[in-house]
């Protein structure tokens, strides 16, 4: 029988699956996962783990995919059809939902194993693609020399200011054609108001680096642009926004950041200097 694994029954889970998946199920309402079991009572066979996630594709257009961080089924029960039957219950999710695609990224330095074999069967295609994203620890980067140079005024964040004069500024600052090619919004609300900063000249927009909030935790920095192409303009902005993630999260928070590519990297260079990108066997299903 299918059971939905929940706060109250995620430690029955524990053998077949790792703390850390298990508590993300716990403590974050947009991780979900199920499990395959004879009955109520019984110990489960097997477990599916997943989260959606918003992409976008070549045209820029988003759209929301369910990615599959962790499935597992134990052995004995690998000829019952058990995974199969977790995959058939999360592709009738999909459809339910209107979502479009399935995404696993399974990393390169494991050994092409069991689950790309049997996602294959499922009707995944894998291809290796460069995995932008990456854990950053607050407590770390605040010892960092860089944070520890604080500018002499840091910006303000996107909260206090006004949904019209950010509107404004964005389309002054930014051209028409940068704002369709990176996917902009001229809406204050698409992005995190509490990370994402700016720093006005009157109703004049002289910078902003604009951060978007993951369905999954993570950050996505999406904008980091200035009228005086100025590095002390680049490093107040950046700064100002540690500087907020660490009023938020505190020293032990960690904070999850996602680049579309190695030119979002560069942008934030001076910060996380020894982030490289690692290489995944990343497979889609379409619904």
């Amino acid at each position: 029988m299918l059971v939905e694994v929940t706060k109250k029954n995620a430690a029955n889970f524990k053998a077949i699956a790792p703390q850390g998946e298990l508590s993300r199920i716990v403590n974050d309402v947009n991780y979900f996962g199920i499990g395959y079991a004879d009955d109520a009572d019984s110990f489960p066979d097997g477990i599916l783990i997943f989260h959606p996630e918003k992409e976008t594709d070549d045209a820029g257009e988003v759209h929301t995919v369910l990615v599959i961080t962790y499935f597992f089924v134990r052995e004995s029960a690998r000829d019952m059809y058990v995974g199969t039957y977790l995959f058939s219950n999360l592709v009738d999710m999909s459809e339910e939902i209107g979502v479009e695609a399935i995404r696993c990224d399974v990393p390169m330095d494991f050994e092409y194993n069991l689950l790309c074999n049997v996602l294959e069967n499922f009707g995944f295609h894998f291809e290796v693609t460069e995995v932008f994203e990456f854990e950053v620890s607050l407590g770390k980067v605040v010892e960092l020399k860089t944070f520890k140079k604080s500018p002499a005024e840091d910006a303000d964040l996107l909260c206090d200011i006004s949904p019209k004069d950010f509107s404004q500024g964005l389309g002054r600052l930014v051209k028409e054609k940068d704002i369709i090619d990176y996917g902009l919004s001229s809406n204050i609300e698409d992005y995190d108001t509490e990370l994402s900063t700016v720093i006005m000249q009157g109703k004049y927009m002289k910078g902003v680096f604009l951060v978007k909030q993951g369905t999954d935790g993570s950050i996505e920095p999406v904008l980091l642009r200035a009228s005086d192409n100025s590095s002390q303009t680049y490093y107040r902005l950046i700064h100002g926004a540690l500087v907020s993630a660490l009023g938020k999260y505190g020293k032990r928070g960690t904070l999850m950041i996602r680049l579309h590519n190695d030119a979002g990297l560069r942008l934030l260079s001076d910060v996380f200097k020894d982030y490289t990108p690692f290489i995944v066997r990343r497979g889609y299903f379409y619904i």
